[in-house]
């Protein structure tokens, strides 16, 4: 087994403690970890000239109850005990995370003005300023519990997603100007937030750039997942000994410790297999992306693809240094890819149930029932390709969302339920009938 493993490992059998099942969250949250302690440390990849953070910051999309919170508390305590600046908060204000600037009181303004004659200095009005940066300049991660607070659209919190936007940027940075003076400063905070979800999830996909720096996972939980987490928690109170978690948090503190060093905490990606790593993007892009939806929805998809590259140049670059390479290679990124994987679906997934309608429920089946109706109408089968005629004129008058590609893929789905079925005839014409 490799470092890479061993942490991997001992990461797991941690989460489990506070976590039960989720699988998918937890490995996620595992290359969260990884981005803030080789952030803490120092290391950052090449790109455009530039030295990047592997910083990898998460949204996590589920009901309430399945364990959002209960891991970020751990990842937050594992932080504290590795002496990493870290916080979580239900919600904090717009002067505490970047800052604020201000004027002393009168008798705290005498006693500096005091203080700086004793020490021969020249005194001024500025004197009564005072600027104070905010915890976005000292915190490394910061952990949002309700993250539906995060995505309302009052004016406040609008604000203080607009600086998130930039901390998460690569550099990050604080830019803030008010009457007295600015504040300016970089920050290296990591955020990660989780929420159920609800309907301004649509706002805040349309009209902001917020979930585009963050890896998404949304989860519906089914009835049998949802009955193994209810069993799972209450078993949870057979784990009695705090020194098991302790010895497990000492053995990530030793393994930190053996993260091997790099030439000035730099990583290179290897030439070559960038471009050949160019085709996996693009296929990814011709599967899942290209044609998926129609119209603003497949615009704002387009946006989040455009982010893809960054997840998976940050997981990559993670596992390669932890391995100890001098640069990230193909098998790195193909890994990276397998991760990124949940966000792709992730997306699909959340595209599908909110952006474009009112009813969250509904909008899979009520495609389902406009395809049904067709065939109905047209006494019950016909050719696909006349089939995907009739939707192009629902789709001319905005009655139909889905491209090309999101319509093949909803008829081969409906196939393989056995909703419609298919015969394959001559010339390889497909005829789709109920």
């Amino acid at each position: 087994m490799t470092l890479f493993d061993d942490l991997y490992t001992l990461w797991t059998n941690y989460v489990d403690y506070s976590v039960v099942e989720n699988h998918a969250i937890k490995d996620i949250m595992f290359h969260v970890f990884l981005g803030t302690v080789l952030t803490h440390k120092g290391y950052r990849y090449m790109e455009s000239g530039a030295r990047k953070s592997v910083r990898l910051h998460f949204f996590m999309i589920q009901d309430s109850g399945t364990g959002k919170s209960q891991l970020m508390k751990a990842y937050h305590n594992l932080l504290v005990a590795l002496g990493i600046k870290a916080r979580i908060t239900v919600v904090d204000n717009e002067a505490a995370l970047t800052g604020c600037v201000y004027l002393l009181p009168d008798k705290m303004y005498e006693k500096r003005k005091e203080e700086k004659k004793r020490a021969g200095e020249p005194t001024s009005e500025q004197d009564r300023v005072v600027t104070k940066k905010g915890l976005l300049s000292e915190l490394l991660s910061l952990c949002w519990d309700e993250g539906s607070v995060l995505l309302q659209m009052s004016k406040f919190m609008v604000n203080i997603t607009n600086y998130f936007q930039c901390v998460m940027d690569e550099p990050g940075r604080v830019s803030k100007g008010m009457r007295l003076g600015t504040i300016e400063y970089y920050s290296d905070c990591t955020v990660i937030a989780g929420s159920y979800m609800f309907t301004d999830f649509k706002n805040t996909l349309l009209t902001k750039g917020f979930l585009q720096r963050m890896f998404l996972h949304y989860k519906k939980f089914t009835p049998q997942e949802k009955r193994n987490l209810r069993i799972g928690v209450n078993l949870l109170k057979r784990k009695k000994k705090p020194e098991d978690i302790r010895k497990l948090t000492d053995a990530i503190k030793v393994w930190v410790a053996k993260i091997p060093e790099l030439p000035e905490k730099t990583i290179q990606f290897d030439d070559k297999d960038i471009q050949e790593f160019n085709n996996d993007l693009e296929e990814i892009y011709q599967k899942y992306i290209d044609k998926a939806f129609t119209g603003e929805k497949q615009d704002v998809l387009e946006t989040f693809n455009g982010k893809l590259h960054i997840l998976i140049d940050k997981i990559a670059a993670q596992r390669a240094i932890i391995l100890g390479k001098s640069v990230v290679e193909k098998e790195d990124l193909d890994y990276a890819k397998g991760i990124c994987m949940k966000h792709v679906h992730s997306l699909i997934a959340i595209f599908n149930y909110l952006v474009g309608g009112t009813d969250v429920v509904s909008i899979p089946e009520h495609r389902e029932a406009i395809l049904m109706n067709i065939l109905t109408s047209r006494g019950g089968k016909l050719i696909q390709k006349d089939l995907l005629d009739e939707i192009h004129k629902l789709k001319k008058l905005g009655k139909w969302d889905l491209g090309w590609n999101g319509t093949l893929k909803l008829i081969d789905e409906m196939i393989a339920a056995n909703k419609i079925k298919c015969d394959v005839g001559k010339q390889n014409r497909k005829m789709i009938y109920v």
